[in-house]
């Protein structure tokens, strides 16, 4: 029985004066399901994740989550927000953004901490995701001072670490050298398969043509161009041509 994550009513958002980042946009995601948000840059990609992870609020239309609708009221509410933040977590395009501590040993201990697990299940997480990461020698490190590729790594290992079931992503695999980007969506792969909800921002055929099931095809009016099968819209090429993808 398919069991309904995230669903977006008719949902437009606004930065201020500059217009409509998202126009109009419905559509649902369920459990277990891997989804793209393709479109060209600056078609609203990154403000759909950010409201999926209620970072901000729709200017008009419904969104909602878990079951509940949700607004600025509901983001607050303790008992709420805490298994919403354990449950899903975001990863930001730009990882230095993302990274903030002084080694990455606390970056990989920052949201356990702050969910209020214990020391030593936060010690014992650490020790795992170090190793399926490979991050072992740059846990005294600092952020700052390692490649892309190993920042995406140390980000992506953070937002894990703590056991999310929905993962939202923007542009996981941009800035990246072919082998990091073979391990990342390689890895997402594997998420999916065993059984984590998989929502991913990409201007990218080919990772939505790895990953994605489903696709919601974003048109530079900001508005949804197409939503359904993965395999039918990407072989769609003057659809993907009409929104310079192609």
């Amino acid at each position: 029985m398919s069991v309904k994550l995230f669903s977006l009513e008719n949902v437009s958002f606004g930065y201020g004066g500059n217009g409509l980042a998202v126009s109009d946009v419905s559509f649902s995601i369920e459990r277990g399901e891997s989804v793209a948000f393709l479109g060209a840059n600056g078609s609203g990609k990154s403000t759909l994740l950010k409201i999926l992870d209620a970072l901000i609020f729709p200017t008009s239309g419904k969104f909602s989550a878990f079951g509940r609708e949700i607004d600025e009221k509901a983001a607050r509410d303790p008992g709420f927000r805490l298994v919403f933040r354990r449950d899903t977590a975001l990863l930001f395009q730009n990882s230095d953004i993302q990274l903030f501590c002084e080694k990455v040993e606390d970056e990989l201990a920052f949201t356990s901490l702050q969910l209020g697990m214990t020391r030593v299940e936060i010690d014992a997480r650490i020790a795992e995701i170090s190793g399926i990461f490979r991050l072992g020698g740059m846990l005294g490190k600092a952020p700052y001072n390692l490649s892309d590729g190993e920042k995406k790594r140390v980000a992506l290992a953070s937002v894990l670490v703590h056991g999310p079931s929905v993962l939202l992503l923007d542009e996981p695999t941009s800035h990246l050298d072919p082998r990091s980007v073979k391990f990342v969506s390689g890895f997402l792969k594997k998420l999916h398969e065993a059984g984590m909800t998989v929502v991913f921002a990409t201007h990218e055929i080919a990772l939505a043509e790895v990953l994605a099931q489903k696709v919601i095809l974003l048109g530079e009016d900001h508005s949804v161009s197409a939503q359904g099968d993965a395999k039918a819209i990407l072989e769609d090429q003057g659809l993907l041509k009409k929104e310079n993808l192609i």
